[in-house]
């Protein structure tokens, strides 16, 4: 022992017993994290893998009973050869953009400042209007936005507008309808980020928010140097 002990090294047996707490705890980890784990696999990328190898394949809708045949990258060629391949990637881009950029995380990280620095109740209030859209069947949201685009008099933007003096648009569907699509997809994102947001800033330690306030800390202060530094 003593010599174990001069030369820095722990004993035999005591390296196994660290080891196996290690292999017990690593083992753990991992079976509470299998459900979750299954799941990702199961319905994320395994989806993703079947999608990439059916897409090396001659399958189409109009011989999808028929034996399929591989052709390799000539599906990826047709896809960037196409004339209308620019116009859908830059579509694309802008739509995950301002739908995840701006409305999943920026918006969401706003709604969840605001609602961590009001009264308990307010705050469940507004976020449980928040989550409603998430909540609600699509066809109802649907129907909702398909009501505020309609045509005058029974849009409820073209009235909106009307009381400013605007004169009525026509379908705001037709016209426009990467907004609606931005908008409603939106909304809907950033009610679920907006959640993720607050359950962070409730674990920040409240000790820290409160030494900053008896320091004479604004909110401002307090979101600039503490909140969002532990965000990241």
């Amino acid at each position: 022992m003593a010599q174990a002990v001069a030369s820095g090294k722990a004993p035999p047996g005591e390296t196994a017993a660290a080891s196996r707490r290690r292999i017990r705890s690593t083992l753990g980890a991992w079976g509470f994290m299998s459900p979750a784990t299954f799941l990702v696999v199961v319905f994320f990328l395994a989806p993703v893998v079947i999608l990439f190898v059916m897409s090396l394949t001659d399958l189409a809708s109009s011989n999808f009973s028929e034996p399929w045949h591989f052709i390799g990258l000539d599906n990826y060629r047709r896809l960037f050869n196409d004339k209308f391949f620019p116009k859908i990637l830059g579509n694309t881009i802008r739509y995950v953009v301002l739908t995840l950029g701006f409305f999943n995380v920026g918006l969401a990280l706003v709604l969840a400042l605001l609602t961590a620095h009001i009264n308990r109740r307010a705050s469940f209030f507004f976020r449980l209007m928040w989550l409603l859209p998430r909540i609600t069947p699509s066809v109802v949201y649907i129907v909702m936005w398909q009501r505020f685009a309609q045509q005058p008099p029974y849009g409820i933007i073209n009235q909106f507008l009307g009381w400013f003096g605007v004169d009525r648009q026509p379908y705001w569907l037709n016209e426009t309808p990467w907004l609606f699509v931005i908008l409603v997809n939106g909304f809907v994102g950033a009610s679920f980020g907006m959640i993720i947001f607050s359950s962070a800033i409730e674990a920040i330690p409240k000790d820290l928010i409160t030494a900053a306030k008896v320091d004479g800390a604004s909110t401002w202060q307090i979101i600039r140097d503490i909140t969002l530094p532990l965000l990241k």
